[in-house]
Parts: structure tokens; sequence; C-alpha cells
């Protein structure tokens, strides 16, 4: 007597356990028959279970083992599952009803997880990542890159300054293997991000200023140049370059050292009267000119392109450097870049 198996994916599996389908009954009928055929087989027992993602080999995955244990260490210092539990986090990707408990005491991964994650609140954090029922650091490239974007998905991870941190980090291991996190669209003002394989190399100063507000511009800068396809998100580009220049003379600016060059007191947004003016003290002297004149060249580029109907990438990308060129140098002025 036989107790047979049919292994199935967790889609078919699922429609298979919840209203038993024509299909399953005609797969069903026919091991049987074909048993009964043999005269010395008799199945005892015959059920459906899911069929485990086979595990990738490593020269079919782009996505190194190097780089998903390196990513695995920044998602495991910051809660992957964000403002969900890790049950409603993977039930967004999975059908954890449909595959299997590593305890024989519970039905599925489902009631496996809340039991020990939950109820005995045992396991390390990064429990998931060499669990073999998702394969993250075994499976398909396809499969870890799609748990990334969703660690970092608005209602995972609902404060924006917080994913695009996130996302920065996961981007500068990704992209030595060829891929990057690219924000495609917006849930309620929050960004949306997809997998994609890096097409165009931007080289930017990594290292964060200590200016929160400035490097937060800095790291969004970044993701609206990869992004922008055309001329209105060329022009958003320029914009976003503006507001960053303003907020690093906000930082930076002090009235009663660095007084107006024409004597008119620059707005809460004039950042160029107010990089004039810093720079004039801090960078005083013939030597410096050169220097005093790229903040005014990066603001004026900026400028220019927010209101240029014919933007383009390479407007874009030189305005994007001529403003973390801008920030680099106040940053080491300021003291920001002393070893």
């Amino acid at each position: 007597m036989w107790d047979v198996a049919i292994e199935a994916p967790a889609q078919v599996l699922k429609a298979v356990r919840g209203d038993k389908t024509s299909l399953a009954t005609t797969i069903e009928s026919a091991v049987r028959d074909l048993c009964d055929a043999t005269g010395n087989n008799i199945i005892g027992s015959l059920r459906w279970v899911p069929k485990v993602s086979p595990v990738t080999r490593a020269s079919e995955q782009e996505v190194t083992e190097v780089t998903r244990r390196g990513i695995v260490d920044i998602l495991s210092a910051r809660n992957w599952s964000g403002r969900l539990s890790e049950t409603e986090f993977l039930s967004r990707l999975y059908d954890l009803d449909a595959l299997p408990s590593h305890d024989r005491r519970c039905k599925n991964a489902a009631d496996d997880i809340w039991q020990h994650r939950v109820n005995n609140n045992d396991g390390e954090p990064d429990w998931v990542f060499y669990d073999s029922r998702f394969g993250l650091l075994t499976g398909a490239d396809r499969e870890f890159l799609r748990f990334l974007c969703e660690t970092v998905h608005p209602v995972v991870r609902p404060d924006t300054p917080q994913a695009l941190e996130m996302v920065a980090l996961l981007n500068n291991d990704l992209r030595a293997d060829g891929w990057e996190l690219i924000r495609t669209s917006e849930i309620s003002g929050r960004p949306v991000f997809q997998a994609k394989k890096s097409t165009q190399s931007i080289e930017v100063f990594d290292e964060p200023t200590g200016w929160p507000k400035v490097d937060r511009q800095l790291g969004e800068l970044r993701l609206r140049l990869r992004e922008a396809a055309s001329e209105e998100q060329f022009q958003s580009v320029g914009h976003l370059c503006r507001e960053t220049l303003i907020s690093v003379a906000q930082v930076v600016y002090d009235r009663e050292r660095h007084p107006s060059l024409d004597g008119i007191e620059p707005s809460k947004t004039d950042a160029k009267r107010m990089l004039d003016a810093f720079a004039s003290v801090e960078l005083a002297g013939s030597e410096n000119a050169a220097i005093r004149k790229t903040a005014k060249a990066a603001f004026d580029l900026s400028n220019e392109l927010q209101h240029k109907r014919t933007a383009t990438f390479r407007d874009a990308a030189l305005s994007t450097e001529a403003t973390f060129s801008t920030v680099r140098i106040i940053a080491i002025i300021s003291g920001r870049r002393e070893r």
C-alpha cells in the first residue's frame, strides 16, 4: 500500500485545497487508476504538497552570495519587516498557508512562523534568509530582489527618509552585481521601488555630510537622476539641485559672520547671496576666486535647468555633479571632511 504525495506550486496548491478543482480530481483519479492497473499497487492515501523552489546554482545567480550576505547584515540590523509583523510581511509575498511547516505540530508555514516567532519568540532576526522555503540566499535573483523591494515599500516602511536611506545602502551592494532599486511610482506621495539592471554609472560623493536634510536631499537627487527619462523629470532634478543648495546655504550662513556683498540681507531661500557671503569670508583672497565661482555656477546651472523645457540627461547630470561638488567644497570648508 502506497502513500502518494503530489507536488504542486503554491498557487496551484491553494486552488486545489480551496475547492478541489475538477483538474485536481482528474489527476487524482488518473493516479489511482494507474496504480490499480498494475494489480499489486494500492494507494492508501493521496495528498497534495507544496513544491519548494529548487536551489539555484551560484553560476546562475547575478546577485552573488557575497552580495546577498552583505545585504542580510543590513536588513537584520534594520528590522526587515518594518512596521509589519513578520507573518504580515511574508504574506504579501508568499502564500504561507500553502507552504510546509518545519514543525510537525504546525500544519503550514503560517502556523509555524507564528508559533516560533510570535508565541515562543525564538529564532534569530535573520532566520528568514536561511529558510529553505523562501530560498533568499540560494534561490533565483528575481525572488531575492522582490523581497528587497518589499522591505522599502510604503506599507512596510512609511517613513520616506528612512526608506531612501535603506535603498542607498542596498544599492551600494547591489551595484557591484549590476543591479539597483529604482523608484518607479508612488503611493500616497511615498516612493515605490523595483529592481532593475544598472544602465548608467553615476559617480557621486557617497560620504554623508552630517547635515541630515542635505544628506537626505543628496540621496533623493541620486535616485531622481537615475530614474529621470523625460524633459519634465530632468527639470525636476534641477529643482532639487536648487533646493539642496538652499539647504546647505541655510546650514552654513551666519548673518553676523557673513555680511552680504551688496548690502541686501538674504532671504531664507536666497542661496546665491548666502553662499556668496559665506565664500567671500571663508575663502577670501584672489587665490580662492575659482573656488568661489563654483557655488555660483552650480546655482546658475540648477536654476537654468529647472526652467529648460528641452532638458536632457546631460543637463541634469551636469547640474547634479555641480551640486555635489559644491556641497563637497562647503563640507570641506566647514570642517566636515577633516581626517
